[in-house]
């Protein structure tokens, strides 16, 4: 079956911190993204990234999220989570 899968494909990575806000109640806030073309293969370098930087020490709950488009691929819908972590680092 060579040749029928693309050597390409469009990764979106989600970076997300659950909270509370007094008017909008509490939930998953994405904060950032990061986008890259990742080839076929492992190593260094191929994989998309998203960052935040934490601005105080109050624990928040944080997970990612994925989303992976195969070039020339119809994409099923959904997302792949990845568990959620509290850490002492409250986004700003």
């Amino acid at each position: 079956m060579s040749g029928t899968c693309p050597s390409k494909a469009t990764v979106t990575e989600y970076i997300q911190a659950y909270w509370c806000d007094p008017f909008e109640g509490c939930g998953w806030e994405t904060l950032n993204d990061g986008q890259a073309d990742v080839y076929a293969g492992g190593g260094s370098g191929k994989r998309a990234t998203a960052r935040w930087t934490c601005e105080g020490s109050q624990t928040v709950g944080w997970r990612g999220y994925v989303d992976v488009n195969l070039d020339g691929v119809s994409d099923p819908s959904g997302y792949t989570y990845s568990s959620p972590e509290n850490l002492a680092c409250y986004p700003g």
